[in-house]
């Protein structure tokens, strides 16, 4: 079937799709590149778990305050919104920077939580 003759709800459900695991992935690449994070910072590798926890609690933060935005700006923008935090959280993590560490794993998770 081409996408031509697809019907109308297929590039939505891709769209969604997409953004979605665009913002799993970066999510998740909180614990796998947290031991070279943290190593960068100088930091005890266990701080990978208080990392982990701060960016699921910008999920929950999102949940509490946040979901208003979805049926004002509609759930496929809020997701490519995520999306870019998200990516621009994994951009600031990178710096190597405590503070910024705790910030991205924070911002990542405000990103993941229009997916919940």
């Amino acid at each position: 079937m081409s996408v031509a003759g697809a019907p109308p709800w297929i590039p939505v459900l891709v769209a969604t799709f997409g953004m979605q695991v665009a913002i799993v992935f970066a999510t998740l690449a909180v614990p796998v590149t947290g031991p070279l994070l943290t190593a960068e910072a100088g930091l005890a590798p266990e701080t990978i778990g208080y990392l982990i926890a701060i960016s699921y609690l910008g999920t929950v933060l999102y949940l509490l305050v946040g979901s208003p935005v979805i049926p004002r700006f509609g759930p496929v923008r809020v997701l490519q919104a995520g999306a870019a935090l998200a990516g621009l959280a994994l951009l600031l993590s990178a710096s190597g920077v405590v503070a910024a560490l705790f910030l991205g794993a924070l911002l990542i998770g405000l990103g993941n939580g229009p997916t919940v």
